[in-house]
């Protein structure tokens, strides 16, 4: 009967311990995915915002690594994981920016063109990320090119014509990747539609 006390107590002296541990993965957790997310999209609204929350963020966790005594106990771990965690959060959220996010903010802010006509020159819309041709435009799908790199890719293009035949320069095309046959066949996503 004396076993089962003396190993209620032991864990007992062992939780206080490992409390320490508990608050610094939550701060590492909560510090990491701060900034990660901060880095990915709070970087469209205000980079200077980012920078100031995430050099914020990692102040506090490195003013918590100078405290001693008792309370050092439970703020250096807080403070060692929420440095690190802020630090890889931040490179990770500039590298979801930097890949993906760039190029999203990108296409929101450039214009859209309804009704193109195809037969028109391209310098005309070039500002533009969002192209919607007028209904009599088509893919001319018999005069489309695949072009096999290296690597075993096929890359295709198919010149956008409006009802009349093109007559010298084609300016826009629709591109695909594995979608048609060297010469002709373009059937990349909804181009027979």
């Amino acid at each position: 009967a004396t076993v089962p006390l003396k190993l209620t107590r032991g864990l007992g002296t062992v939780g206080p311990a490992l409390e320490p541990i508990g608050a610094a993965v939550c701060a590492a957790f909560a510090g990491f995915a701060s900034a990660a997310a901060l880095g990915t999209f709070g970087t469209f609204a205000s980079g200077g915002v980012f920078v100031f929350v995430v050099s914020a963020a990692a102040a506090a966790c490195l003013a918590a690594l100078g405290l001693s005594g008792r309370e050092g106990q439970w703020r250096r771990p807080v403070g060692a994981c929420g440095s690190a965690s802020v630090l890889a959060g931040w490179v990770l959220g500039r590298h979801g920016y930097c890949t993906y996010g760039y190029y999203a903010l990108y296409y929101s802010n450039s214009r859209a063109y309804e009704n193109v006509d195809p037969t028109q020159r391209g310098a005309t819309v070039a500002d533009g990320a969002r192209l919607a041709f007028a209904a009599e435009a088509r893919l001319d799908v018999d005069a489309s090119v695949g072009h096999r790199s290296e690597d075993g890719v096929t890359y295709c293009a198919a010149p956008v014509v409006g009802l009349d035949p093109p007559v010298g320069h084609i300016d826009f095309w629709a591109v695909g990747i594995d979608c048609c046959a060297p010469v002709g066949g373009f059937h990349c996503d909804a181009a027979l539609v």
